[in-house]
């Protein structure tokens, strides 16, 4: 039997996108960043306001914003 936790996810780049999100119990960040195929380091990581490695487990009721790196210049 599979064990699932919902979460909050925000998308802000150059679209902002927001939605819920059942991953499997114990999933990491970096799990959630795959399942909505987003590269790791093209964005920065928050939850609940305070920024969190890929590496850190994901619980039930949480908010992750993602952040696009941004890029260029001159």
């Amino acid at each position: 039997m599979h064990c699932y936790v919902r979460v909050h996810i925000e998308l802000h780049g150059r679209e902002r996108k927001e939605f819920d999100l059942d991953v499997n119990e114990g999933a990491t960040v970096l799990d959630l960043l795959k399942s909505i195929s987003v590269a790791p380091e093209a964005v920065v990581t928050f939850r609940q306001d305070a920024p969190v490695p890929v590496d850190s487990p994901v619980a039930d009721g949480d908010t992750y914003v993602f952040v696009e790196a941004a890029s260029g210049g001159s």
